[in-house]
């Protein structure tokens, strides 16, 4: 919206550069890498209470922590960015797939989805449902949207205010997925941390009773 209502600020440029979504390094990007980060966090807090619950599914709580972890750090510094145009030329690509990341993410999401199906059926209702949907809410703005941008920029190209549409319910859709999963994640660790059985503290002998 700034861009077009060309809002200017003397000494600061345009605001565009601050709140404008489909640019690096400013607010809704550090934003999104937060929201990512306390992902990770609370994940790796999961894995801890299931470790000392006995729960079984300790180990895919921790890579979870480990791969919200690198997403992170990807919203931050847009690793996924850096192999957009290799792809493209490589493998000609155009049109729905001009950015060609997607050919590389869309696979890797199948294989985590087969890896953790198992683990998703074991979880209780409630956190079932909400994972399977903030998961489908963030990889369909993630993925979905960004092919659906692809064709807007051939058609219309950056600049375009129709891009910028699809760009903000790309970016809006991620962030609502990430909080949806955040909120799940919360309320498992509470679980899980709630089974947690009570150690009994030792008692030194001095203390004892005749």
């Amino acid at each position: 919206m700034f861009r077009y209502l060309h809002l200017e600020f003397r000494g600061l440029g345009t605001m565009e550069q601050f709140f404008y979504y489909d640019l690096e390094g400013n607010i809704p990007t550090w934003f999104s890498s937060i929201l990512l980060f306390l992902c990770a966090e609370r994940a790796w807090q999961v894995a801890s209470a299931a470790r000392a619950s006995g729960d079984r599914w300790h180990r895919h709580w921790r890579w979870l922590s480990l791969i919200f972890a690198y997403l992170s750090l990807d919203e931050l510094v847009q690793l996924h960015e850096q192999v957009v145009v290799p792809l493209r030329e490589s493998l000609s690509l155009g049109g729905v797939l001009r950015f060609a990341w997607v050919v590389a993410a869309v696979p890797l999401v199948v294989v985590f989805a087969i890896a953790y199906l198992r683990f998703l059926m074991a979880q209780p209702l409630w956190t079932r449902v909400a994972f399977i949907v903030s998961g489908v809410i963030y990889v369909g703005a993630a993925a979905g949207m960004e092919m659906v941008g692809a064709l807007v920029v051939t058609a219309f190209g950056f600049q375009s205010l129709p891009y910028a549409a699809v760009s903000g319910v790309e970016e809006g859709a991620e962030m609502l997925g990430v909080v949806l999963f955040l909120g799940a994640l919360t309320q498992a660790r509470a679980r899980l941390q709630g089974s947690t059985p009570a150690t009994t503290p030792s008692v030194p002998p001095w203390s004892t009773r005749p």
